[in-house]
């Protein structure tokens, strides 16, 4: 390492004893138009460039970025012809790196991730010219495409997608056809992304570290989420990075970094568990991974050894006085940016002073102090009135006490939005009351000797109606549940007379109360549909139901979701969300999630066509005893606990 610091900080004089420069010739009525209309993405231009002394043709000029084109100086992409490419490349960018006064946080993140030998793309400064007008230094960079993929050694065959807006976040929240971004095999689907977001929604914390190694390569995973925090990069898990799927090799991910202007920020001593933006659902990535005792634990020794290796003062203390000296005169000939050169070196001097040097001591600080990373209980998203929230037990590594904070606003991050707040719980769990028809967020976070840590997620959706029906006893004849009545509240057992019939309509949710269930002698379909799903659910996550028995006629079930059922006639080991007995029932297109034992089948048939059997479910998932005959079609079984 220190031979390659030496030799760094020599290329650096070196190479920038002047900062490059690249000369853009174009229409000059084309640029105004283009800079005017800068909220237009269609726009690009024909241009020549110089550099080098070096004549490129039939290039073309464009404005990128999101929020950065509503600045004053704004950022480019240059595409090249394929016959005339710059340095063995069609497209480069050029950022104006407005918000980022040192003009450097680019550049040492791309070169660290160099030393810690992760993909990343590489970073350049330029002096950047059109029509022989300087606008400004620049940092070059080159996208993330398959060229990138090959350059950094991996395969250009593979998946890859791009967080592309806020909210990208490898949730269940996401509306990935509108965040995400796909930028190889376009044509192919997108399935992989879609296992991968279940995935990281149904895998139980303490069991992340056994199968991770499944989905990525866990040292490389370690390695990039301990440099975001290190580098207070943490606008990478809600925008601003890429997901690698290796589909014909390892069949592992790779979570890469991308637009890093706002890095080595200001939150030296932002908690850790505050993986993501304030304005949005946790990523469950970083949080799992902290949440999983042993990843927790590799997570922070792997940001002591990096910090040892390369994110230090030694280290970068004289990489980052080099580079101030290299770029200083373009700075004070750049009347485009935000700041002027006393600012550029003042922002420099924190870098050095503060926001390097003691960012490890301050994890160190909240690993001593902090609550441990906890979970929260976010349960349905529907509530007919009060409301019961529950969490996990957070424990306090210096051995105090621990209390919890609850908030319940109608806008994530966004003070004025509260509508309830309660501090010093010493429960797991809490009653918001009073709740008036709208849609709501919770969250709760763990306190200790003024040290806090958020649960996971804090985006915890809740939505309040006082418009639905009640159903209870019995439904003699045909009953119709109806979508436009949903959702229906069953507070009491149901029984279905042999010879009766309840239907239930797509769209219908199905709320139960804690120990009711649904007896049925006569017929009873679910008859949802792609587009609109019947759900069977607790009405409190707390309070589980006690399923469904069918005696002896038919059930049939279609686009239907069964959760948090501990069986029929109550917990017990006889017992199954859905108990077929002497009856012939058929499950198409279903899924069990939370259950304690799923179907149990005595006598009669079963028939499972696309049904999905992983929800993390306690027990069998399917058991029959003298039956007739059982048909299992493309279903899938998995993540039983306590099998």
């Amino acid at each position: 390492m220190k031979n390659i610091l030496i030799l760094l900080t020599v290329l650096v004089s070196l190479s920038y004893a002047q900062v490059p420069s690249y000369k853009i010739y174009c229409d000059q009525e084309d640029y105004n138009q283009m800079i005017t209309c800068w909220d237009d993405e269609n726009i690009e231009i024909d241009c020549t460039v110089i550099h080098d002394d070096t004549l490129y043709t039939d290039a073309r000029l464009r404005l990128r970025g999101d929020s950065s084109r509503g600045y004053p100086k704004k950022s480019y992409r240059i595409t090249f012809s394929v016959q005339d490419p710059l340095d063995n490349r069609t497209k480069w960018n050029f950022n104006s790196e407005y918000m980022d006064h040192t003009y450097i946080h680019s550049w040492l993140f791309a070169w660290i991730m160099e030393q810690l030998e992760y993909p990343c793309f590489k970073v350049d400064h330029a002096r950047l010219y059109v029509n022989d007008s300087y606008i400004g230094l620049y940092i070059k960079t080159d996208p993330v495409d398959e060229q990138y993929l090959i350059e950094n050694a991996l395969d250009p065959q593979g998946n890859l997608y791009k967080a592309a807006l806020d909210g990208a976040c490898l949730s269940i929240y996401d509306n990935v056809g509108e965040f995400w971004d796909k930028r190889t095999n376009e044509n192919e689907g997108w399935n992989d992304l879609y296992e991968l977001i279940d995935y990281l929604d149904q895998v139980e914390p303490e069991n992340f570290h056994d199968d991770i190694s499944e989905w990525f390569n866990v040292n490389r995973l370690l390695t990039i989420v301990a440099a975001n925090t290190l580098t207070n990069n943490f606008s990478t898990y809600y925008h601003n990075y890429f997901m690698y799927h290796d589909v014909q090799g390892s069949g592992v991910w790779t979570m890469m970094s991308w637009d890093v202007d706002k890095t080595f920020g200001s939150w030296i001593t932002r908690p850790f568990s505050q993986g993501v933006n304030a304005f949005w659902y946790d990523n469950p990535l970083f949080e799992k991974i902290i949440l999983d005792p042993v990843l927790f634990e590799m997570y922070f020794e792997r940001m002591q050894s990096i910090t040892d290796e390369v994110i230090n003062i030694t280290i970068l203390g004289p990489v980052i006085d080099s580079l101030e000296q290299a770029l200083e005169q373009a700075v004070i000939d750049d009347l485009m940016d935000a700041i002027d050169v006393d600012e550029f070196h003042e922002e420099i001097d924190i870098l050095m002073t503060d926001r390097i040097p003691f960012k490890m001591d301050a994890m160190l600080s909240q690993y001593t102090n902090a609550p441990r990373p906890f979970q929260a209980h976010c349960g349905d998203t529907l509530s007919l009135g009060n409301r019961i929230i529950s969490w996990d037990n957070a424990s306090a590594p210096a051995g105090g006490a621990i209390t919890y904070n609850v908030y319940l606003t109608t806008r994530l991050g966004c003070p004025d939005s509260i509508v309830q707040e309660h501090y010093g719980i010493t429960d797991t769990c809490f009653t918001f009351t009073d709740l008036e028809s709208k849609r709501y967020i919770w969250t709760v976070e763990a306190e200790t000797d003024g040290w806090i840590t958020e649960a996971y997620d804090h985006w915890n959706p809740l939505t309040v109606t006082s418009d639905y029906t009640e159903l209870t006893g019995t439904l003699s004849g045909t009953t119709f549940l109806q979508k436009s009545d949903s959702p229906y509240l069953i507070t009491g057992d149901i029984f279905i007379p042999y010879g009766s019939s309840l239907y239930i309509e797509g769209g219908v949710d199905i709320r139960v109360d804690g120990g009711v269930g649904f007896d049925c002698a006569g017929s009873l379909r679910s008859e949802g549909n792609s587009s609109d799903s019947v759900r069977f659910l607790a009405n409190s996550s707390s309070q589980p139901w006690n399923g469904i028995r069918l005696g002896g006629n038919e059930g049939a079930f279609r686009y239907t979701s069964f959760r948090n059922s501990t069986g029929f006639g109550g917990a017990g080991s006889n017992t199954a969300c859905i108990m077929a007995e002497n009856a012939d029932l058929v499950l198409e297109n279903c899924s069990f999630s939370y259950n304690e034992r799923c179907i149990q089948v005595s006598g009669g048939s079963a028939t499972l066509d696309s049904c999905d059997l992983t929800g993390w479910n306690t027990g069998e998932l399917f058991f029959m005893e003298a039956g007739i005959s059982a048909l299992i079609v493309d279903s899938r079984f998995g993540n039983m606990i306590n099998p």
